[in-house]
Order: structure tokens, then C-alpha cells, then sequence
């Protein structure tokens, strides 16, 4: 029997308020406390203060939808879970945790923060330049340019913009007009309220995992800690996963199901119509078979919440453009609040900034990102507690909803934040090991407590 944990309760930004237009009032009693320490990484944004409000969200709507006050916010572990793709082993192997690395290019009056989404890309600036030598080219133009350039040659870039700049945008004075969780409800229908005993643990949930590697699966992963039952689809003859893929795939089942065909989307109907929710993050090009037409899909499935998840928001001036975490800090001023002198970073600079033969002076500067992918965590936190926060409704209401969530928008609550005082501190995080059909996986032990004690995953990916 392992003992319950006993901790100080902390207070982070109240991120539940936004469930308040789906759920109302939430009893005091059902909001998840948060135990542990309030701060480690001390940086310019309250990072910490994001991700503890968003899980306590996602916790709060469950114990919403339970009826209980079961769980809680483990605080001292959660910088190591949402660092969990460095931790993540494979009979002692680390894995590479980013697919699709991003990087910093220096341009004539800033930087750009630049990669490309599709999978065989594996220069993605130098093929969207058109050049073996994308540092040099981007050199020679503005960041906007290389930006514009980049994205019209279906990459993934934004200039490194500062937090002023991205809010007098059109792109952040539409992300900002929006909720963080902007929910879309219909009218209640009290003749299609389950006649279904109250539920006293998620078991029994049919979640459909329809989310892309770069957005949402960490919101599946947490429903599924929480004791849902998710399905991920995926298409067939798929290549080993990747260590992302393992890594939010602790605690699924999978399905192999080839939309691109009239047989896969009839069997994805089908589990749609047997379903509770759908999360859904498909939205490139490359991922087109996957993507839902959300208002079609409410209307046959009136039943079902749907969350979608976007990177840039689905009514701003970018909402069909690819993007990711690092791509979204960039945009959004981020990088440019973590900036430092170029002497001081870790990386080693692009250039030599003292030799005197340069035309083109780079800036004093570089850019850097949060310590961890925070806008994606805090984000996914964000979609689970959609997810429950609509089946609740249902369960009361006779009607769900759908919910949309976006990166550039969480970027937004991040900034709005107050600034703490603090020092870092390192805290040491539990690593659990489970048997896998891929070996012996060494993983972080996720930061949730039911009734004081730690709750881990049901089993590992498959």
C-alpha cells in the first residue's frame, strides 16, 4: 500500500475559471489542490504558474465530473513530467525526443525561428530557401522576409518578434480576442440526458485520439492517466514510433485505420458515434485524411465533445499554417524574453561577432526558448479539461459542445501573468520502469495524486 503524501497547499493562476462558461460555479471543494513547491525554474515568465493553473484545470473538471476531491496537483514532480521526453528510456537508450528540431537563423534586423513539418525534410530551411546554405541567405533579408519566404514554400517559420510587436499584430489581436478554452454550446436537451448512473471514475469513457505528434497527444495522455479509455488512430504500416510517440503513448489502445479510404472513415464514424469525445489536432496538409469537419461531425454525433487544437487559433489570419511550440514562443515574443547576450548562451554563436570583415552585424542577442515545452503541456492540460468539462454537460445538460484551444492563445495567458521573485531550485522527480513490446521503458512518473497518492500510468504505449 503506498503512503498518501502529505504537502503544503500552493496557489497558482486560477486557469479553471475558464471552464466557468461550460460547468458554472465550481464548488470550492472540487477544485484540485495544488502540493508543493510554487516555483524552480525562476525565469522572466511565470512558466511554472502556467503549467500548475492548467493541470489543476484538467484535475478540477474531473473531480467536477466525479463528484470528489480526489485529485491533486503534485507540484515537485511536474518539472520532471513535463520534461518527460528527456527522461524517457528504452532499455536504458535515451531517445531522441524532437523529430522535427527546430533552430534560430540569424536574419539582417533579428532572427528566425524555423523548421519544416513534414517528416522527410530533413533540412527543412535549406530546401524552403532554396539554398545549402540557409544562415547565409537568411542573412541577406529582413526576418519578415525569411518568414514569408519559408511558410510559402510550406515550411514552418515565424520571426523572433517581440511581445509589443506580436500584440499590435493582426495575428496576436485576433489570438487575444479569443477565450483560452473557447467553447461553442448548444442548447441544453434535457431528452438526450443519460439515463447512466453518476460516474465515480472515468473507466468506461471512449475518448478517440485524433491528434497530430506536434499538438494535442499529451491531452489524451492525461485522460488516459486519469482512467479513460483512449483509442488512437493511426494509420497503417506505420514505422517504429518515434520517442514523442512513446512517450505520449503510455496508457492507449491503437487502432490502425487508413482514412484516405471510404472503409476507414466509415469505421472511424463508427467509433464516433460509440464515443464520449474526440480530440482532434489534424490540420496540415500531409495530414489531411485525419482532419475533421468539425460542424459536419457535431451534427451527426450530437452526443460528442469534440476538442480541436490548433497552433495559431482557427479565426486568426495564420490558422491553416503549420506551427509548434518553439515556432509559437518565437512569434509570440517568448524567445525574445529569454534572449541573451550571445557570449553568455549555452550554444556556441552562429557567427564570429568580432570579426571586423562582417557587412552584416548580427545581433548583440539570440533568442531562447522556455525550459520545457510548456505552451504544448500547458495547452494539452487545456484540451483535457475541455474534454471532461463537455462531457459533464452532456451528463447533465443533454448536450456537449465543442471546444477549441490553440499554442498562440496559451502563449497569451503565459504573458498576462505576473512576474515572480525567485530562485531556481533543482527538484529531483521519480522515474518509474515498465515492460514494453519496445524493451524496458525508464519513464517520469506523472504529477497527479488521487487521495494523496501518486497515480501512474495503466500500462505502457502499445
Amino acid at each position: 500500500m503506498k503512503a498518501a503524501l502529505v504537502r503544503r497547499t500552493t496557489a497558482a493562476p486560477a486557469l479553471h475559471h475558464h471552464l466557468t462558461p461550460v460547468l458554472g460555479d465550481i464548488a470550492p471543494t472540487r477544485i484540485a489542490p495544488i502540493l508543493g513547491p510554487r516555483m524552480w525554474w525562476a525565469g522572466p515568465l511565470d512558466v511554472e504558474g502556467l503549467l500548475l493553473g492548467a493541470l489543476q484545470a484538467a484535475l478540477t473538471a474531473a473531480n467536477d465530473l466525479l463528484d470528489h476531491d480526489r485529485f491533486a496537483v503534485d507540484a515537485r514532480q511536474l518539472s520532471t513530467w513535463t520534461a518527460s521526453p528527456e527522461h524517457l528510456r528504452v532499455d536504458g537508450r535515451p531517445l531522441h525526443p524532437v523529430e522535427h528540431p527546430t533552430r534560430f537563423f540569424p536574419c539582417q534586423d533579428g532572427w528566425i525561428r524555423a523548421h519544416d513539418s513534414r517528416p522527410h525534410h530533413n533540412h527543412p530551411p535549406a530546401r524552403c530557401l532554396h539554398t545549402d546554405s540557409p544562415e547565409a541567405l537568411a542573412r541577406t533579408m529582413t526576418a519578415a522576409q525569411a518568414e514569408h519566404l519559408i511558410r510559402e514554400h510550406g515550411g514552418t517559420a515565424a520571426a523572433v518578434r517581440t511581445p509589443q510587436e506580436w500584440l499590435a499584430s493582426d495575428m496576436g489581436r485576433t489570438v487575444g480576442a479569443r477565450p483560452w478554452i473557447d467553447a461553442t454550446l448548444p442548447d441544453p436537451d434535457t431528452s438526450r440526458i443519460p439515463e447512466n448512473p453518476p460516474l465515480r471514475t472515468l473507466t468506461g469513457l471512449q475518448i478517440i485520439d485524433l491528434t497530430d505528434l506536434a499538438l494535442g497527444p499529451t491531452s489524451t495522455r492525461l485522460l488516459a492517466l486519469l482512467g479513460a479509455d483512449v483509442l488512437r488512430v493511426i494509420p497503417p504500416h506505420r514505422s517504429a514510433p518515434t520517442g514523442r510517440q512513446l512517450d505520449t503513448g503510455f496508457g492507449k489502445r491503437t487502432v490502425e485505420i487508413d482514412l484516405a479510404t471510404t472503409a476507414g472513415q466509415d469505421r472511424l464514424d463508427e467509433l464516433l458515434a460509440g464515443a464520449d469525445a474526440v480530440v482532434h489536432s489534424c490540420h496540415r496538409q500531409e495530414d489531411a485524411t485525419c482532419a475533421l469537419d468539425i460542424p459536419a461531425t457535431t451534427r451527426r454525433h450530437p452526443h460528442l465533445a469534440v476538442v480541436d487544437i490548433t497552433a495559431w487559433g482557427n479565426t486568426s489570419p495564420w490558422r491553416h499554417e503549420a506551427g509548434s511550440d518553439a515556432v509559437v514562443q518565437a512569434a509570440t515574443g517568448i524567445a525574445h524574453l529569454y534572449s541573451r547576450p550571445i557570449h553568455d548562451t549555452e550554444e556556441p554563436a552562429d557567427v564570429d561577432i568580432t570579426n571586423p570583415t562582417l557587412v552584416w552585424r548580427p545581433s548583440p542577442r539570440k533568442p531562447r526558448t522556455l525550459p520545457v515545452r510548456a505552451l504544448n503541456q500547458a495547452t494539452g492540460y487545456g484540451a483535457a479539461a475541455a474534454t471532461l468539462a463537455l462531457i459533464a454537460r452532456r451528463r447533465r445538460q443533454g448536450a456537449a459542445g465543442t471546444g477549441r484551444l490553440s499554442l498562440a492563445r496559451t502563449a497569451h495567458e503565459l504573458l498576462n501573468l505576473p512576474s515572480l521573485d525567485g530562485t531556481a531550485q533543482e527538484l529531483p522527480g521519480t522515474l518509474h520502469e515498465i515492460d514494453s513490446d519496445y524493451g524496458l521503458l525508464t519513464y517520469a512518473r506523472p504529477a497527479v495524486l488521487a487521495g494523496g497518492v501518486p497515480v501512474d500510468y495503466a500500462g505502457p504505449p502499445t
